[in-house]
């Protein structure tokens, strides 16, 4: 299909399935464990994200999210949060 963009596609869908995920939290108020490799999806979705060192199983850090819902991805604070976390995951 001409101009259809894949990558896009998957980018909606995920930010789609982010917010269903966020939905049904807010509903049943459960805990939740969700892993990821995307920081910024782990700022949009958690209250407190677990950095796991090189070796498997071990937990490196645990940061709290200090972001209020929803989270605004284009705002000053989510991007200085975002720079934090990415250097701790690549140290």
């Amino acid at each position: 299909i001409d101009g259809w963009d894949p990558q896009e596609l998957a980018q909606f869908t995920r930010e789609e399935m982010q917010q269903l995920l966020l939905a049904v939290w807010r509903e049943l108020g459960h805990t939740l464990l969700f892993v990821t490799h995307d920081i910024s999806e782990a700022i949009v979705l958690a209250d407190r994200i677990v950095v796991l060192d090189a070796l498997p199983g071990h937990a490196y850090r645990t940061l709290a999210v200090p972001l209020e819902r929803p989270r605004e991805i284009e705002s000053d604070a989510f991007h200085r949060f975002y720079r934090r976390l990415r250097s701790e995951v690549i140290r």
